[in-house]
């Protein structure tokens, strides 16, 4: 299952809040439903962002959530808008 949505951040390199398209890849997994595998982790990922006024690339942290009966695969950050 993938999904696509807006993200908005504030740029450390201009000081402006540019939005890019984040991509992320999720795949179901089949097994028992267990009562520990409907619990939902948050998990963390670094990703280069460009900023679209200086053309310099800065670091960031998302944080994504994700339940017991699915799994992030990829996480892409499309261009800034």
């Amino acid at each position: 299952m993938d999904e696509q949505s807006n993200l908005a951040l504030s740029c450390p390199v201009c000081g402006d809040t540019h939005s890019y398209t984040l991509m992320v890849e999720r795949a179901h997994i089949l097994g028992l439903t267990m009562p520990d595998t409907l619990t939902t982790r948050t998990r963390s990922f670094v990703r280069l962002f460009t900023c679209p006024v200086k053309g310099t690339q800065f670091q960031a942290t998302l944080k994504l959530r994700e339940s017991g009966m699915e799994q992030i695969n990829k996480v892409t950050i499309g261009d800034a808008t």
